[in-house]
């Protein structure tokens, strides 16, 4: 695994998790045609999703800042390690 960046001010929690390969492949196009990385996607679809049920105050999706994508996405990396 790759080297990470520094969070955004204000993000104290991490969270780690596996997903199927199709959500995985879905969250690639988005970062592709959108050029936002897949930690806003999924920080945003958490966010809406808990201010729809009613657990989060919606002033919290206000603090939400877009960071780009950087590196390779899940997909661009071969299943098969190099042969050196």
């Amino acid at each position: 695994m790759g080297k990470r960046g520094p969070q955004p001010l204000g993000y104290e929690s991490e969270l780690r998790t596996t997903l199927p390969v199709e959500v995985g492949d879905a969250l690639d196009l988005m970062v592709r045609l959108g050029g936002i990385s897949k930690a806003t996607i999924v920080r945003t679809a958490l966010i809406d999703h808990l201010t729809t049920l009613g657990v989060l105050f919606p002033e919290v999706a206000q603090t939400l800042r877009p960071t780009k994508t950087r590196g390779r996405l899940s997909s661009d990396r071969s299943p098969q390690k190099d042969d050196r």
